[in-house]
């Protein structure tokens, strides 16, 4: 695996208020432009980082249950997708705690 940036791996992961759900492995949140990736990809992450803050609440967890699961199949897809556009790069590693419980 080549370094990229000085880090090996990215997490998909979102957290409360944050509109972009990608982290660097060893820390810190990845900016927008900081990695190669495609429009339409780009465009999938943000509108999943935007249906984690509208339907999932820090007390009282997913709205519905089918929030939940459009959720988790999102990110299925998008881990697909990362590993395609980024192979070579970084390693990705999901980390999506909201479907944990």
């Amino acid at each position: 695996m080549l370094m990229f940036e000085g880090h090996v791996g990215v997490r998909l992961m979102n957290d409360y208020a944050s509109v972009w759900p990608l982290w660097w492995s060893d820390g810190g949140q990845v900016l927008e432009h900081e990695l190669p990736l495609s429009i339409g990809l780009t465009r999938d992450l943000l509108a999943w980082a935007e249906g984690f803050d509208a339907h999932f609440s820090y007390e009282t967890g997913w709205d519905r249950p089918t929030s939940r699961l459009a959720h988790a199949e999102q990110a299925d897809r998008l881990i697909v997708n990362l590993r395609r556009e980024l192979d070579g790069l970084l390693e990705v590693e999901p980390r999506v705690w909201e479907l944990e419980s």
